[in-house]
């Protein structure tokens, strides 16, 4: 009997749910920008754990200078006014790329 296989990238949930939006890396064993986008977003809904994650965003930024973005918000599970997303995108950023990296090379140079 041959094994049966089939590839679903999307599902659609009974009664007004979500739509669910399944993402496969084209080769696990290679490490490419898709591969590592998967991994994030694993790691991402991971951390949630009993705390439910109510919106995303995503900025794809390619070696042309382009840029695609994708999010998901919705102000009634999380009232923030939409004028104050792009500050506040802005400082996670900075968080994360700057004063993290920064946070952590003085404290590997101080414990070395």
């Amino acid at each position: 009997m041959s094994e049966f296989r089939a590839r679903i990238g999307r599902v659609r949930m009974k009664n007004g749910g979500a739509d669910i939006h399944v993402f496969r890396a084209r080769d696990p064993g290679v490490s490419d920008a898709g591969t590592q986008l998967l991994k994030h977003a694993r790691e991402i809904v991971e951390t949630a754990e009993d705390d439910r994650l109510v919106g995303h965003i995503l900025v794809g930024l390619f070696s042309s200078g382009k840029t695609s973005t994708g999010f998901r918000y919705d102000p009634e599970t999380f009232p923030v006014p939409r004028a104050l997303f792009p500050v506040w995108f802005a400082d996670i950023l900075r968080r994360e790329l700057i004063t993290r990296s920064e946070a952590i090379g003085v404290f590997e140079e101080m414990f070395k």
